[in-house]
């Protein structure tokens, strides 16, 4: 339906599709565009080939035919004023392809892939995952279509409940087939993701009822101060009260002066002055221990906690694998707080922030999250919004907070380098 669209609205379009082998294209999608055509309620003009590879020619250089993914070549030079490439079953194509259709884009084509989410890797999961930010996303579970609902016309040919409950019976609640092929998640197995993308999604939905019905936040009033470190990074202020993420607020380009003034601005906007000063944690590595030193000095209006995510972690958990660094501790804290109900605000830049890390172990069996410039590689920036959002969420221990002070002059604090 997409391709028909297309061809007929934009002049000199042109509608490329593809998928995974040979067999999807002639068995699967040729014939679903073919029987569109034929069985249109009025005439799309045009001739329709037998050969996915003429495809469809229509009247203005318009056309819709289908290329395999065996020679990525094929998908080069390809141009016109209007182009739409399409991907079926987009787990199971190269990253090799995807990067010969994107060199085709330059001039504003569009790219519409499909699929079941069968990999934990390549530009499809990518594209939920690390580059979400460049991504529309839409998460479609059995569940949610017309056949479960009686008061919608069945569709033939779509999942059925009484399949659900086959696939229920079959695979188990929870097991990675009814992930994949009933929810539509991709699967837990195998992924060695620090934060899945099922949490994140859960977080903001909640964030959407929370917000539709007014409710109001209840709690501590936390802040997160992320300062950035290098030049093409953000500065991230993330401001939350119990469990509810209030405002994020992002900073570029300012020194520490300014960072500092933007910082008691937001706590002013904020902070109900019947409680007591919120905590504002400071990651100090790098320039952020300039804008720590300026907080300190504003006691009465708030409570400057340096963090170094390079030392040791100030906790572990009761049971199970430990962490390495106190930035491992932070991130599977957001793990924790998203499970325990955490709320996000839709952030396209958060949500692929939070779900690029990987973790391994270290020698000691400890949790190990990726190096920053191993996810900076995957987002093409700075993670600094997921930072900001560990930082807020992070309770330093009672015994650790260095008491409210009056002068100048820095810090010194224990533990490693490295940085958030």
């Amino acid at each position: 339906m997409v391709c028909h669209w297309f061809a007929q609205l934009w002049r000199g379009a042109r509608v490329i599709f593809t998928g995974p082998t040979h067999a999807n294209l002639q068995n699967v999608i040729w014939p679903e565009i073919r029987r569109t055509y034929l069985k249109a309620p009025k005439p799309l003009g045009g001739r329709l080939y037998d050969d996915l590879g003429k495809g469809l020619k229509l009247p203005g250089e318009r056309e819709i035919f289908g290329l395999t993914v065996k020679d990525p070549e094929a998908f080069a030079g390809l141009s016109g004023e209007n182009l739409l490439f399409v991907v079926d079953e987009g787990s199971g194509v190269q990253r090799k392809i995807f990067e010969a259709i994107y060199g085709n884009m330059a001039g504003g084509a569009s790219l519409l892939v499909i699929g079941n989410p069968t990999q934990v890797e390549g530009e499809f999961y990518d594209a939920f995952h690390a580059k979400r930010g460049n991504w529309t996303t839409f998460h479609i579970p059995s569940t949610s279509t017309p056949n479960f609902f009686p008061d919608q016309e069945p569709i033939p040919g779509l999942a059925t409940p009484d399949w659900e409950k086959w696939a229920r019976e079959q695979w188990g609640l929870g097991s990675p087939a009814y992930d994949v092929r009933v929810n539509g998640d991709f699967p837990r197995q195998g992924s060695n993701s620090v934060i899945p993308l099922g949490l994140v999604e859960d977080a903001t939905l909640e964030y959407g009822v929370w917000k539709f019905e007014e409710r109001k936040a209840t709690g501590p009033l936390r802040i997160g101060v992320d300062v950035a470190r290098f030049g093409d990074d953000d500065s991230v202020i993330t401001v939350m009260r119990g469990n509810v993420v209030l405002e994020v607020v992002v900073i570029h380009g300012q020194d520490t002066v300014q960072i500092t003034g933007s910082v008691l601005e937001v706590v002013g906007r904020h902070r109900d002055m019947t409680e007591p000063p919120p905590r504002v944690k400071v990651d100090v590595c790098g320039v952020g221990a300039g804008v720590f030193d300026q907080l300190a000095q504003h006691a009465e209006k708030l409570r400057a906690m340096p963090v170094d995510a390079g030392s040791s972690p100030t906790s572990q958990p009761s049971v199970g694998i430990g962490y390495s660094q106190l930035r491992d501790q932070l991130w599977f804290g957001v793990r924790e707080w998203l499970r325990s109900g955490g709320l996000l605000p839709p952030d396209p830049k958060l949500e692929a922030e939070l779900v690029a890390p990987v973790y391994k172990f270290d020698a000691r069996g400890h949790y190990k999250v990726e190096p920053k410039d191993e996810t900076k590689k995957k987002l093409n920036r700075s993670p600094d919004r997921a930072d900001s959002l560990a930082l807020a969420i992070y309770d330093p221990p009672t015994s650790d907070l260095p008491p409210p002070r009056e002068g100048r002059g820095r810090r010194a604090l224990a533990g490693g380098t490295g940085g958030f």
